[in-house]
């Protein structure tokens, strides 16, 4: 058994040390599930919650990317949770900066599309003299395209 002392410590542990958040249920369930998607966003949880309680507790926060583990628990079924919590944790957080890199390319081609736009409309090029105007505006003056179909949109449309 893992006393009430070496659990406190691994707590601390897992909060200053590793990405994960150890609960013990002695909150409120509903604060604890308000809390849940903050805290996800930073580290993974592992809920430390009675054996009787575990099934229900389990079907309310797994589908948040909580772990529910039942006491009493062993050491080493703690330290597998956390290594699961963790390793979760870190797949999820690439996946984010993965989605936001992906999301600020998309954001980067609708913007240029809209500066192709806007050529063919006032300036009324093809939509290959466009897009080679773009790019070559973006080399010749070291600027990103973006930065380029930022500039075409404020002199045509009066912003972006």
């Amino acid at each position: 058994m893992v006393t009430l002392f070496t659990l406190g410590i691994i707590c601390l542990a897992a909060v200053i040390l590793i990405p994960v958040i150890l609960f013990l249920v002695g909150l409120p369930f509903l604060l604890l599930m308000g809390l849940l998607p903050w805290l996800l966003r930073f580290a993974g949880v592992v809920l430390l919650v009675k054996a009787e309680m575990a099934d229900e507790v389990a079907v309310r926060v797994e589908d948040a990317g909580v772990f529910v583990v039942p006491k009493p628990l062993n050491r080493a079924l703690l330290f597998g949770a956390v290594k699961l919590a963790q390793a979760a944790n870190r797949r999820i957080m690439g996946l984010q900066r993965q989605n936001n890199i992906l999301q600020q390319k998309i954001d980067d081609i609708r913007l240029v599309d809209r500066a192709k736009c806007a050529l063919i409309q006032y300036r009324l090029l093809t939509e290959p003299e466009a897009h080679k105007y773009i790019e070559r505006e973006a080399m010749d003056s070291r600027r990103t395209r973006r930065e380029v179909a930022q500039a075409i949109l404020r002199m045509y449309e009066g912003g972006c």
